[in-house]
């Protein structure tokens, strides 16, 4: 995780955030479906001896992958889209939804886990990694290298241009 870390810090602003995004989501989708498969075939009494090796090296893949867009990217874009004023609060907010979710991701995978088997939460954790993978294509802003009054205008639905029009003076009002 720390080496994914760094390599998404020194690639972040060469790639952007939106495509670490989109390309975390479908990695960890990937490496969760794969492990969903897994436990799938061993609860259905498949010969898995042979392959033992895949959870521990989807564990790690997963870390990686997740650690590389998911894991770090949300705490820029949550850091560049909040003005100076209510900075603290926006990313005080964003911190309590995130251990929120994850406390509750956490209670989802032991229910799905006890009634229904271990295969199951990596199916649905695997369907939201391909489906925020998607939601981040479609609605999410990429933010590298826009101003914070850009960015706010993206959010607002309005082309960055129109902020640089704006601020123009008109020079023909005057004559």
């Amino acid at each position: 995780m720390l080496l994914s870390a760094g390599v998404a810090s020194l690639i972040m602003d060469k790639f952007g955030r939106k495509f670490l995004l989109i390309s975390s989501g479908l990695l960890t989708g990937v490496v969760l479906l794969i492990m969903a498969i897994y436990f799938h075939l061993k609860n259905l009494d498949f010969d898995v001896i042979h392959v033992s090796w895949i959870p521990a090296v989807c564990v790690m893949a997963y870390a990686a992958t997740f650690k590389l867009g998911l894991g770090l990217v949300p705490i820029v874009i949550t850091a560049e889209i909040f003005p100076t004023t209510v900075k603290a609060i926006g990313m005080t907010l964003a911190d309590t939804v995130y251990v929120i979710a994850a406390a509750i991701s956490i209670n989802i995978y032991y229910i799905l886990y006890r009634n229904f088997g271990i295969h199951v939460p990596f199916y649905m954790f695997t369907a939201c990694s391909f489906l925020m993978a998607i939601f981040t294509a479609i609605w999410i802003p990429e933010t590298k290298g826009k101003t914070l009054d850009e960015i706010q205008l993206m959010l607002k639905g309005k082309k960055a241009v129109a902020a640089k029009e704006s601020s123009e003076p008109n020079i023909s009002a005057r004559y």
